[in-house]
């Protein structure tokens, strides 16, 4: 399952706080093409899960992950920050069992 680190809880509860929907939003991740490891991921703060997403939550942090992103995402790492100008900005990487919930390695 996709493990966050305590930086992409953060960043996801500022970002789904300032969304202006409901308590029940989160960020979803969908694959956009056949190959989610080239680049295909969309991510989208929406205000409850599609049918069939898998629900991720931590500490208040929602991400709903459709059935082809959490395969893909099931070994790995999110991290996340916040820019000078408040843009999220998220970085994937592999799961390591020293890592879990720390930053993706590089």
């Amino acid at each position: 399952m996709l493990a966050l680190t305590p930086a992409a809880v953060e960043v996801v509860n500022t970002i789904t706080a300032a969304s202006g929907m409901p308590d029940t939003a989160g960020l979803r991740i969908a694959t956009t093409g056949e190959d989610p490891g080239s680049g295909g991921l969309d991510l989208e703060i929406v205000p409850e899960p599609v049918d069939r997403d898998e629900v991720v939550g931590e500490t208040g942090a929602r991400i709903f992950l459709e059935p082809g992103a959490a395969a893909y995402l099931s070994d790995k790492v999110l991290d996340g920050q916040l820019d000078d100008e408040g843009r999220a900005r998220f970085a994937v990487g592999p799961q390591a069992d020293d890592n879990v919930g720390g930053a993706p390695q590089s």
